[in-house]
């Protein structure tokens, strides 16, 4: 989990850490990983379009490196440049979802969708391989039932499946601020992510801060998961 680097007036990203029971095993001691991870983001107080917020599930592979899934107020593409994303770090290749883009920033491979979320709309994300080595990830309108693949990530055929740790992330990724009063106000719930298709559960949860100037970033457990807020009366 990659944490930024932070001066002038910034806010503090925030992070809820999960431990996971370990996963199915392989000759009795190797960790197989997990199939799939879902959650669902419940996007609360929109920041704005120009904000450049991401709201995000991060992971690790077993035997492998660090992905992530989820949702960002601005970036290239869609409208206000709203999208979905999935990436992964040191992959092989990627194909992206239909008028979405498959992009290798020299680090790993990243998928993006336009995706209009709005405040008040709760929405899934999962990710799960169909083949060896094959990665996807989608989203889906909690409220219409309409899916959307974000995009297939190839990772390195030596790497397993999902290990035993995860965060879901709500990240900043706007410029220096002259004030922290100018930080755009956000909020989003996390329901409590699962595995293998809801039947495993993580068994504890850590909630923490990244480097930051501004004391506004919030997170409370609520039931059946935490909130995140950034900017605001704190």
């Amino acid at each position: 989990m990659r944490r930024r680097q932070i001066s002038g007036a910034s806010p503090r990203d925030t992070f809820t850490e999960w431990w996971w029971a370990p996963s199915p095993t392989i000759f009795r001691t190797i960790p197989a990983g997990f199939a799939t991870f879902e959650h669902v983001i419940l996007p609360e107080v929109d920041p704005g379009d120009g904000a450049h917020f991401s709201f995000v599930h991060e992971f690790k592979f077993v035997g492998g490196d660090e992905a992530s899934m989820g949702l960002q107020t601005a970036s290239e593409l869609g409208a206000g440049g709203r999208s979905a994303v999935f990436s992964i770090r040191n992959a092989v290749s990627a194909d992206s979802g239909a008028a979405g883009s498959a992009m290798a920033d020299g680090s790993g491979w990243s998928c993006q969708v336009p995706y209009p979320w709005e405040a008040g709309t709760p929405y899934g994300m999962r990710v799960w391989s169909e083949e060896p080595s094959w990665w996807s990830a989608a989203v889906r309108d909690q409220t219409s039932g309409t899916d959307l693949l974000i995009g297939r990530i190839r990772v390195p055929d030596d790497w397993r499946r999902l290990a035993s740790w995860s965060v879901t992330a709500t990240r900043y990724g706007g410029g220096t601020l002259a004030r922290c009063a100018d930080v755009p106000e956000c909020q989003v719930a996390y329901r409590e992510p699962t595995a293998d298709e809801g039947a495993v559960k993580p068994v504890r949860h850590e909630n923490d801060f990244g480097p930051g100037t501004c004391e506004t970033s919030r997170i409370v457990d609520v039931r059946g998961g935490v909130r995140h807020g950034m900017g605001g009366p704190g």
